[in-house]
């Protein structure tokens, strides 16, 4: 299931003009934390994941869980900060511990969130609620070229609230629950 994670990512994008859109850099002035010391990661939303429907919102929550596994594979915490609106608490604390692995070279290897099951609501009062199912497999973490095993963490449901920010989702906050 893993595998079709990345597959379900990676092969969002359509054909003619359904091509994927680029995101625009998030104001610096949004979150205050060091940024990391390499180069800016483009962030390329799929055209499955643009419109303002149940079907887009479902589509750009996968594509923000892929980001967030890239992120901690990659230490770019930017690609999930350009995702998600800057008081989004448990969005920071993603990108912080992003942030925190890239400072002391420590970056995962594997899927941190797989096996995901997505479903949108209809909006409401301007807030789409997209519900996530999923696990933490076993993955491991490489810290300095150390290679140590993080074990499989049970399932969780997570509550995603999406809102419109122009033609784009933009992640309000996340709830986590284990299940």
């Amino acid at each position: 299931m893993v595998g079709a994670l990345v597959l379900t990512v990676a092969g969002c994008s359509g054909s003619g003009s359904d091509q994927p859109k680029v995101l625009p850099p998030v104001p610096s002035a949004t979150v205050a934390v060091t940024p990391t010391p390499t180069t800016a990661v483009p962030v390329v939303v799929p055209s499955a994941a643009v419109p303002a429907t149940p079907q887009g919102a479902a589509a750009f929550v996968r594509f923000f869980y892929g980001e967030l596994n890239g992120a901690f594979q990659d230490g770019h915490d930017e690609r999930i900060r350009r995702l998600s609106d800057r008081l989004c608490a448990t969005c920071n604390n993603y990108a912080n511990a992003v942030l925190a692995g890239a400072k002391i070279n420590s970056r995962i290897v594997g899927i941190t969130f797989g096996s995901l099951e997505v479903a949108a609501a209809l909006p409401k009062n301007g807030i789409t609620l997209v519900t996530v199912l999923g696990s933490v497999p076993k993955r491991q973490e490489n810290k300095n070229g150390v290679l140590s095993t993080l074990a499989a963490e049970g399932p969780f449901n997570d509550t995603v609230a999406l809102q419109r920010h122009g033609k784009r989702w933009l992640v309000r906050a996340i709830r986590f629950e284990k299940r």
